[in-house]
């Protein structure tokens, strides 16, 4: 945002007048008066999203305040980018198989690999970023930090500028960029009498999965067969050859994966993707939810929460659909906000006890120097051998091993911090989404189909075909594009 600009709210108008090259904008009232909410949702409009002074925003409406700041750049350390060397690529020509009912074929060996396999390369090394209020930003400083151990976990080692596999077995990048191999375990089948499995390993089973199994893996899990009520979760991959169906009507059937769900079709399931859901069959009767896409041949009677698109040819039934990242809670997420926060407050209260330690520490220094001092006034030449002398010495240099302790506890939490700021970063990016969420629907949509956005309900009253459902981010409502 490089010029002033006024814009109309419902009782009043309001002047944006940026600063600073656009380093901090300002929020004028020129006219009646406005709500907090109204000040966002203005500020969003014309794309100030960086760097919101939600305190400031708050006073604003206020009738003694008629100007106030509300966004401002700021600088934050960004984690490197990264090319990775195994894995799926999620490109047009499979989207295009699977809305033509094409099946999938089994990943496994794309995510299988040896030891010593260079599993990601540092493209982009860290870096500390300016972001600019409207969004934009700019490149400052290459930082000195260049430890990829921080990316580097199960299995897998960090060396120069890349990542190397350990150990032979399944690979997989979390969403906070740690790259882990797990060893893979082939079984035939599984049933409900193997009890839980959670071993620290990939699975490979044959054949079906059967009803009422439970199986948890830090890493991808594939299926040649089915799989039939049971409870799977995958910190990677999930892949289903023949389908997932609850045909047992099981209330714990429900699979989560960490990265992306493929599969023929799915049945009474509940399904949770932090990445994308592939199904190139059907989706019928049952709840999907995708923090990034759903990639469906077609979905029928079904709950379908996506963040960011729908991809379908055909959407039927008593369909429900929440668009918009609005629907979405991540508790991970905000678990790691929580531990960095209060990470943050740790070492603020380290640095001020490390301050009291040195403040101490000078104070006995110069009491040494003045009973020094006076000794030499009154004479005394085998100072060595004063007992309160060496009392005061022994006192500073156990103060000194306290403070060198303290600091060597403040480098670690310090190192903590950082590292668990740049995961968290890592998500933050690769999380965004630079286009509008949509819903694509290349057939026919019937009418009763229910469309949900944060600030909008739409119940279809007569079918539509090739439309576009687009999702405006600033109003929180959606517009039919044909």
């Amino acid at each position: 945002m490089n010029k002033a600009m006024e814009i109309q709210l419902e009782h009043g108008t309001l002047k944006l007048i940026p600063l600073m090259d656009g380093k901090l904008i300002l929020a004028e009232k020129t006219n009646g008066t406005t709500t907090k909410g109204e000040i966002l949702a203005s500020l969003k409009k014309v794309g100030i999203t960086q760097g919101i002074l939600s305190e400031c925003i708050t006073l604003l409406p206020r009738e003694d305040i008629q100007q106030m700041p509300v966004a401002r750049a700021y600088y934050q350390d960004e984690p490197p980018k990264f090319e990775v060397h195994f894995g799926p690529k999620i490109q047009e020509q499979i989207i295009g198989d699977i809305l033509e009912g094409k099946s999938i074929d089994l990943i496994d060996d794309r995510l299988l690999v040896k030891k010593d396999f260079r599993l990601v390369s540092l493209t982009k090394p860290f870096r500390t970023i300016l972001r600019f209020p409207d969004g934009k930003s700019l490149e400052k400083t290459e930082l000195d930090f260049r430890n990829l151990s921080v990316f580097a976990g199960t299995n897998t080692k960090a060396r120069d500028d890349a990542i190397y596999a350990a150990t032979e077995g399944s690979a997989f990048l979390s969403k906070w960029g740690v790259v882990h191999v797990h060893p893979v375990l082939t079984i035939k089948g599984l049933g409900e009498i193997h009890g839980r499995v959670d071993d620290q390993i990939a699975v490979k089973v044959e054949e079906d999965i059967h009803a009422h199994s439970a199986l948890e893996s830090p890493s991808n899990i594939f299926v040649l067969g089915m799989i039939h009520s049971s409870y799977i979760q995958a910190a990677g991959y999930v892949q289903a050859l023949d389908g997932i169906d609850n045909t047992k009507r099981s209330d714990n059937s429900r699979i989560i994966s960490g990265k992306s769900i493929f599969t023929s079709y799915v049945k009474n399931y509940r399904l949770i993707a932090k990445e994308k859901i592939l199904v190139y069959g059907g989706i019928h009767q049952s709840i999907v939810i995708s923090h990034d896409e759903v990639i469906s041949n077609f979905i029928e009677s079904s709950e379908i929460r996506v963040r960011n698109r729908l991809l379908t040819n055909h959407i039927r039934g008593n369909t429900r659909i929440y668009l918009g990242a609005a629907f979405f809670r991540d508790e991970a997420y905000k678990q790691r906000i929580l531990h960095n926060q209060q990470k943050e407050r740790q070492l603020s209260q380290k640095e001020f006890s490390i301050e009291e330690m040195r403040d101490r520490l000078e104070r006995e220094k110069l009491g040494i120097l003045k009973y020094l001092a006076r000794l030499r006034e009154e004479g005394k030449d085998k100072i060595f051998i004063d007992s309160t002398l060496t009392r005061l010495y022994n006192a500073l240099k156990g103060s000194l091993v306290k403070l060198q302790i303290e600091i060597k506890d403040y480098e670690r939490q310090l190192a903590e911090y950082f590292t668990q700021k740049m995961l968290l970063s890592y998500y933050i990016r690769e999380s965004s989404f630079k286009e509008s969420p949509q819903i694509r629907v290349l057939g026919k949509i019937d009418a009763g189909v229910i469309i949900t956005a944060p600030n909008q309900v739409v119940k279809l009253t007569n079918p539509l075909e090739d439309v576009t459902i687009i999702l405006d981010r600033y109003s929180g409502k959606i517009h039919f594009k044909r």
